[in-house]
């Protein structure tokens, strides 16, 4: 999955993006993101440092079983622990 970070606040964003990313099959099993190489693009790194304006874009790669089927993506800030989380189905 790639995903593209900007930082709109005034201060710097630290965190690790694949900690924050979750896919959620059509069960509700939730699986975590992990920074494995892929042929898709470059991974992000274990952590990620934005100055204010600045933006990555990166991969976040998954492990999942076979017959798993795909209903949405989550991401979440502070390592996957805020509250607020952005989430978007994939239907």
């Amino acid at each position: 999955m790639q995903f593209r970070l900007e930082n709109t606040g005034t201060a710097v964003y630290q965190d690790s993006p694949a900690k924050s990313s979750h896919l959620l099959d059509s069960e509700g099993q939730r699986f975590t993101g992990s920074n494995t190489t892929t042929a898709a693009g470059p991974a992000f790194p274990e952590t990620v440092s934005l100055a204010p304006g600045g933006s990555a874009f990166g991969f976040v790669t998954f492990r999942l079983p076979n017959h798993a089927a795909l209903a949405a993506v989550q991401f979440a800030l502070n390592s996957g622990l805020a509250d607020d989380v952005g989430h978007w189905s994939l239907s």
